[in-house]
């Protein structure tokens, strides 16, 4: 439970110090500079993962339910061929 509880406070120091570390001053203008760009840019991803979450979805269902088909199918098959005679077992008459 406590690495539960730090870990957003430690990512939040770690950042601020590899913010001070390694970007120099001018780095806040080009900050200002790009933030209209990069609004827009976050907002479209931000909607393009709403609008996707139901293609999602039904995606995922659709791989695990041809998973599930195909291991069946696997399953069934190995069985059976457990199952069937082979080439050296078979009685010899006589």
């Amino acid at each position: 439970m406590a690495l539960v509880v730090t870990a957003v406070p430690t990512a939040w120091a770690a950042e601020t110090a590899l913010r001070a570390a390694f970007f120099p001053a001018d780095f806040e203008q080009l900050r200002e500079l790009l933030r209209p760009t990069m609004s827009a840019a976050a907002r479209g991803l931000v909607v393009l993962t709403v609008v996707l979450v139901v293609p999602s979805y039904v995606l995922m269902r659709h791989l695990a339910r041809r998973r599930l088909r195909v291991t069946a199918a696997w399953t069934r098959s190995s069985r059976d061929a457990e199952r069937a005679p082979r080439s050296g077992d078979e009685e010899t008459p006589g």
